[in-house]
């Protein structure tokens, strides 16, 4: 995540939240939130969400299902002489049995435990160019098809007044991948 250090001076902390309703064949309701504190921008960050918080008002054809809570919680740390803001994320801290699909096997503790982390790092090349390298265990459990060290994430990211252009790329074994191009700008 790339905050303009314009907005953030020193020590900052914040809260974002939203809610839906969807009727299209069933009525939901959830909620969704966040909070963050930053502390001298690019030295150290945490965070914490909780994303889809709600339940189902009406039933899709009988079938009763819980929506997808999500409460993940994470931290960055640029140490003073490392090159990479490192960036470590837990997920799905509400559920500790993380599956894969179709898995009928409970996965080992280690195996488990790392399923709910996600390891990245971010460096700063020049004053607007950065380059971003992550991995998902998990992600990489269920997209497996093979023996391949696949699903480790890469992008680079770069600023031309005040538009920052983001790309990044994510590898999902012989299954593909995802190229994923954002563009952002502040407003007001």
């Amino acid at each position: 995540m790339h905050i303009n250090p314009a907005l953030l001076n020193g020590n900052s902390s914040g809260a974002v939240s939203g809610s839906y309703i969807n009727f299209l064949t069933d009525a939901n309701m959830g909620f969704t939130s966040g909070a963050y504190k930053f502390k001298n921008i690019g030295t150290f960050g945490a965070g914490i969400s909780i994303r889809n918080l709600g339940s189902q008002i009406t039933t899709f054809y009988d079938e009763s299902e819980p929506l997808p809570l999500n409460i993940s919680i994470g931290i960055s740390k640029k140490p003073e002489t490392f090159p990479l803001q490192l960036i470590l994320t837990f997920k799905q801290l509400n559920s500790w049995d993380l599956r894969t699909f179709g898995g009928a096997e409970k996965p080992k503790v280690l195996d488990n435990l790392v399923r709910h982390v996600l390891f990245g790092g971010e460096a700063k090349i020049a004053e607007v160019v950065y380059l971003r390298l992550g991995y998902d265990h998990y992600l990489h459990k269920q997209t497996k098809t093979g023996g391949n060290f696949d699903l480790a994430g890469f992008g680079f990211g770069f600023e031309v007044k005040n538009i920052i252009f983001d790309f990044n790329r994510n590898s999902y074994s012989k299954l593909g991948g995802i190229t994923r191009l954002s563009i952002k700008t502040n407003l007001l």
